[in-house]
């Protein structure tokens, strides 16, 4: 398969009993990608629910402003559906 000379620039020629992962002769645990994964999305997760937390308090003080205008307009542009 051709690589492309920007990643040939960053790959590391180890031992060939490295493992391609870890870089080492000893792998990582079985379950190793499995913990990345389930941390990455509890983070997702998180961020999400800060976004919508961050969106509902922008549109509620919009609204306790009576600014009607620019409520739905911010409402219409997020896709935010209250």
């Amino acid at each position: 398969m051709p690589i492309p000379e920007f990643i040939r620039k960053e790959l590391r020629v180890g031992d060939s009993d490295d493992n391609v992962f870890s870089g080492r002769p000893i792998e990582f645990n079985d379950d190793y990608f499995k913990t990345l994964w389930s941390r990455l999305k509890r983070r997702i997760q998180r961020l999400e629910s800060k976004v919508l937390s961050t969106h509902l308090d922008i549109l509620a003080l919009l609204k306790s402003l009576n600014a009607q205008a620019q409520y739905t307009s911010y409402k219409e542009r997020w896709g935010i559906q209250v």
